[in-house]
């Protein structure tokens, strides 16, 4: 029993000596957390099947918002939109993350769906499907471009949650597995 508790007191100690050693710099990301945009209510689409919201009509029809989270006057509503217009930046191989969404989402870039998580019915509803982190590809060309975000909830919270942000891909698997390399060495001391 004192080999076993030896063994795995080494594993911990191995596990946070190597947390500490991938370097906070690769991280580099750019936080999206201003320029918020929602509307409430699903988007008719088009002969193409491209919702019309994306296309830049009725500009006046969205109401501004700190962060793409609950926005205020659901009264029961299901379906929003967010949306945000991209940064500017130097980027090799560029992807939003997103921590969570409640519940399904499609993103929409250009008149293209580039990311769906979830089965969107006829009606514009799904059922859940789980609350993992996303990280969708972006095209080398998107700064200044509006991104949509289409989400059906009939859960009680509706929207994006935690960090969105937009980072490389190399830095975003380094982020992950820091991350879970910092959730084992917690797990360990709990148990």
């Amino acid at each position: 029993m004192q080999m076993l508790y030896s063994l795995n007191a080494v594993r911990l100690m191995l596990l946070i000596a190597l947390s500490f050693l991938v370097p906070s710099a690769a991280y580099a990301a750019v936080d999206l957390d201003e320029g918020w945009e929602y509307r409430w209510g699903d988007s008719p689409l088009t002969e193409e099947g491209v919702p019309e919201w994306t296309l830049g009509q009725a500009p006046w029809q969205w109401n501004a918002i700190s962060f793409p989270s609950n926005p205020p006057g659901r009264n029961g509503q299901e379906h929003v939109w967010y949306r945000i217009t991209l940064p500017e930046g130097e980027w090799q191989e560029p992807v939003l993350y997103i921590y969570s969404v409640d519940l399904i989402v499609q993103v929409w870039l250009d008149g293209e769906n580039i990311y769906q998580y979830g089965r969107f019915d006829d009606q514009g509803r799904g059922r859940f499907e789980g609350w993992p982190w996303h990280a969708i590809p972006l095209p080398e060309e998107f700064a200044g471009t509006p991104i949509y975000f289409r989400i059906f909830s009939d859960y009680t919270d509706i929207g994006l949650w935690g960090e969105v942000s937009i980072m490389e891909q190399p830095a975003l698997t380094l982020f992950i597995v820091k991350n879970s390399l910092e959730a084992l060495v917690i797990s360990g001391f709990s148990a």
